[in-house]
C-alpha cells in the first residue's frame, strides 16, 4: 500500500506542475486516451468485459506516457493502432445502438456522464450499483487543459479501470483467479482516490484566499463513487471490517457534500458551482 500511495502521489504531483504544457505537447495521445476510456465504457456496457478492461488499461498507460513526457512518434502510432483496436470491438458489439444502462451478472451497470450534476449525485446514493464515467472534456490541440482538470480526468479513468476489474472478477467467478482482479480493482480505486483528495486539499488551502475555491461538490461526488466501488471489492473479498472503515468514510464525504450544498443559495448556484469545477480553466 505504500508503494502504491507514494507512486500515486508522484504522478499526481507531475501532473499539477506541468498539466497545462504536457497536455498541449502531447496533442492526439492525450485526446486519445480519454477517446479510449469513453469507449471503454461503452464496451463494458456491452458486457464485452475483456475488451473493456484492455481499452481501459491502454488509457491508462497513454496518460502515464503523456505526464511522463515519454510521448514521440512511436507511442503516436500505437495510441492509433490501440484506439483502432478498441473501436473494432466496439462496432462489433455495439453498432449503431449505444446503450447506457446495462445489467450484468445481477449488477446494474450505467453510464453517467463527469459533468452531469444529477446523476452523479444519484450515483453516489446507490452504493450497490456500478457506474463507469465518461469523460466529456476532450481538449482540443490548442486548448491548455489545468491541473485539476487533468487530474480529475486521471482520477475518472483509474476509476473506471478499477471498475471494470471488479465487474470482471464478479462474472468469473467460478474461475480460479477472481482474486487478482479484485486486488487491481483496489490499487487503482485507492489511486482514484488520492487524485481527489489532492484536489480537495488545493481547493481547501485556497479557500482561506478566495471562499469559492471551498465548493467542490465534483470531486467530492467522485470520491463517494470510489469509496462505493472499494466497498463492493471489499464484500466480494468477505472483509467486514474494511467494508465499515469505507463506509464510515462514505458518511463523513456525505456530510460534507450537504455542508457544501447548504452554502449555495439554490440549485443553480450549486449546479453553476459544479460546472465551473468541471470546466477548463481559462
Amino acid at each position: 500500500d505504500n508503494t502504491i500511495n507514494h507512486q500515486g502521489r508522484r504522478q499526481n504531483a507531475t501532473m499539477e506542475s506541468n498539466a497545462p504544457t504536457i497536455i498541449r505537447a502531447s496533442g492526439d495521445l492525450y485526446r486519445t486516451a480519454i477517446a479510449l476510456n469513453n469507449v471503454a465504457v461503452s464496451l463494458l456496457l456491452a458486457g464485452n468485459h475483456g475488451a473493456a478492461l484492455k481499452a481501459m488499461t491502454d488509457s491508462l498507460q497513454l496518460l502515464k506516457l503523456v505526464f511522463s513526457r515519454a510521448s514521440d512518434s512511436h507511442s503516436q502510432a500505437m495510441a492509433h493502432r490501440r484506439y483502432q483496436e478498441a473501436l473494432s470491438f466496439y462496432s462489433r458489439d455495439m453498432g449503431n445502438h449505444p446503450s447506457t444502462s446495462t445489467t450484468t451478472w445481477g449488477c446494474e451497470v450505467t453510464a453517467i456522464d463527469e459533468d452531469d450534476y444529477v446523476a452523479m449525485k444519484a450515483a453516489g446514493n446507490r452504493p450497490q450499483g456500478y457506474f463507469p464515467i465518461r469523460i466529456r472534456g476532450i481538449p482540443q490541440e490548442d486548448e491548455p487543459s489545468s491541473s485539476v482538470e487533468a487530474t480529475r480526468q486521471f482520477g475518472i479513468t483509474l476509476f473506471n479501470h478499477g471498475l471494470v476489474q471488479l465487474v470482471l472478477a464478479q462474472s468469473r467467478a467460478a474461475e480460479t483467479q477472481p482474486e487478482r482482479l479484485l486486488n487491481g480493482a483496489l490499487k487503482s480505486l485507492q489511486m482514484s482516490q488520492q487524485a481527489y483528495s489532492r484536489i480537495l486539499l488545493q481547493r481547501e488551502e485556497k479557500a482561506d484566499d478566495d471562499m469559492s475555491y471551498g465548493h467542490d461538490v465534483p470531486s467530492l461526488l467522485l470520491f463517494t463513487l470510489t469509496l462505493n466501488a472499494s466497498t463492493n471489492v471489499f464484500m466480494a473479498q468477505n472483509t467486514p471490517h474494511r467494508i465499515q472503515e469505507v463506509q464510515e468514510a462514505v458518511s463523513a464525504v456525505r456530510q460534507q457534500i450537504k455542508i457544501e450544498e447548504e452554502e449555495a443559495t439554490d440549485v443553480h448556484r450549486t449546479t453553476s458551482l459544479f460546472t465551473k469545477h468541471m470546466a477548463p480553466a481559462a
